[in-house]
C-alpha cells in the first residue's frame, strides 16, 4: 500500500488505464466460458481446443488468451510452434459458478459509455430509461452464493424471532429480486413459509421467472411490482420483507421505503441490504473497493434513479447515515446494522 501511495499521479493513472483495458479481456473470457474450460480441463489446451469447447472463433480466443497470459492470469507454454494454455485448478476456482459475478459489470459499463455521455451533458436526458437500465444489469448484479449465505445468516441471527417464524410458516416478500438468487435460497431452507419475489418491468419478470422455474419451488412465486406504487390490496399482507441493493436505485427512495412499510404488518421486520460506505467521501478514500462502487454508481445507479429533475438519485455511495435517516423518516425503527464483506450492510428495520 505504501508503494502505491508513493507513486506519481501519472503512474497511478497509467495503472488504472492498464488494469481497466486488461479487465475487458478478463470479463469477456469469463462470460464466454473460456476460463471455465481451462480450469476444468486436466491437460493444457491449445486456443483451437478452447474455442471448439465453447463454439467460438479461434482467432479471437487466441488473442484473449495471449492478453491474459501476459497478465499472469493464464499460464502458457510452447511446444514447438504450438502454444498450450492452463489455469491452476485451485486458484482458478474463482472463475467457476457465481463466485465472481462482478466481472460482468465491465461489459455493462462499456454498453453505457455513449448513452452516459449524453446524460451528463446539460441539455441531454437526465438518466437512462428505467426498464432498459434494470434489464441490462440484471444478469450481472446477482448475489453470489457466498454473499447470500452470509446475509441469510445475518438475518436469521439478528431479526428477532425470524428463524422460528420461518420454520412455522409466514409470508415473505423481496422487492427487486432480479434472478431471485437470495429469496430462492430462503425458500429452499424454509418450505413451510410462502415467498414472493418481485420485479418492476415485464422483461425482468420474464427473466426472473425463467431463472426460478428450474428450481420447482412450490412455496415461491414471482410477481410484477412497482416499489413506488404498492397496490392497496397488498397492504399488511407480509410478515417480513427484503431488498438487496434496491433503495438507492429508486427515483424516490423515501417513498419507496414508505411503500414497503405498507406491505408489512405493525411490528414486523424489514431487512434492507445496501452498500455500506460512509456519508463522507473523504472517509471512504481508504476503503477497499470504494472507487469501484462510485464508478458503478455513476454508470448504473445514478442514471437508473435520475429519471427527471425531481429525482433524488442517491447513488450507491449514499452512506450508512443517510440510509438510517431515510429509514427513520419512513416510519421504521433501526434495530441494528451488520457490515459484512467490507462494503455491504444489512439494516434490520422494524415497522413502528
Amino acid at each position: 500500500m505504501a508503494g502505491c501511495e508513493n507513486k506519481s499521479l501519472k503512474d497511478k493513472v497509467g495503472d488504472i488505464i492498464h488494469q481497466g483495458v486488461v479487465g475487458f479481456s478478463l470479463s469477456m473470457a469469463y462470460e464466454l466460458g473460456i476460463l471455465e474450460v481451462l480450469v476444468l480441463t486436466d491437460t493444457p489446451m491449445t486456443s483451437q481446443e478452447v474455442a471448439d469447447a465453447k463454439q467460438l472463433k479461434e482467432r479471437y480466443v487466441r488473442e484473449l488468451l495471449k492478453s491474459l497470459s501476459c497478465a499472469n492470469i493464464v499460464e502458457v507454454e510452447r511446444v514447438g510452434d504450438v502454444y498450450y494454455y492452463t489455469i491452476d485448478k485451485e486458484k482458478g476456482s474463482i472463475f467457476i459458478g457465481d463466485s465472481m459475478p462482478y466481472l460482468g459489470f465491465l461489459a455493462s459499463l462499456s454498453v453505457r459509455y455513449e448513452p452516459m455521455m449524453k446524460c451528463i451533458k446539460k441539455d441531454g436526458p437526465y438518466g437512462l430509461p428505467y426498464n432498459e437500465t434494470l434489464t441490462s444489469m440484471m444478469t450481472v448484479n446477482q448475489v453470489s452464493s457466498a454473499r447470500s449465505s452470509i446475509e441469510i445468516s445475518i438475518m436469521l441471527d439478528n431479526v428477532p424471532g425470524l428463524k422460528e417464524k420461518l420454520e412455522t410458516g409466514i409470508n415473505v416478500i423481496e422487492l427487486g429480486s432480479g434472478m431471485g438468487s437470495l429469496i430462492s435460497r430462503m425458500a429452499q431452507l424454509f418450505p413451510a413459509s410462502n415467498f414472493t419475489a418481485s420485479e418492476y418491468s415485464s422483461l425482468n419478470l420474464e427473466k426472473g421467472r425463467e431463472a426460478l422455474s428450474s428450481l420447482n419451488l412450490t412455496n415461491l412465486t414471482m410477481i410484477q411490482l412497482d416499489a413506488l406504487n404498492i397496490p392497496e390490496d397488498m397492504y399488511g399482507k407480509y410478515d417480513f420483507a427484503m431488498t438487496n441493493d434496491v433503495i438507492h436505485d429508486l427515483p424516490d427512495p423515501q417513498r419507496g421505503l414508505e411503500q414497503i412499510r405498507r406491505l408489512l404488518r405493525p411490528g414486523c421486520y424489514y431487512a434492507m441490504i445496501e452498500i455500506g460506505l460512509e456519508d463522507d467521501v473523504i472517509q471512504n478514500i481508504k476503503t477497499p473497493g470504494a472507487d469501484m462502487v462510485y464508478t458503478i454508481s455513476a454508470f448504473h445507479c445514478v442514471p437508473q434513479a435520475y429519471q427527471d429533475s425531481n429525482s433524488v438519485a442517491l447513488g450507491a455511495g449514499w452512506g450508512k447515515g443517510t440510509a438510517i435517516r431515510y429509514s427513520e423518516n419512513a416510519g421504521y425503527k433501526v434495530v441494528s446494522q451488520h457490515q459484512h464483506l467490507d462494503i455491504f450492510v444489512v439494516f434490520v428495520l422494524q415497522v413502528i
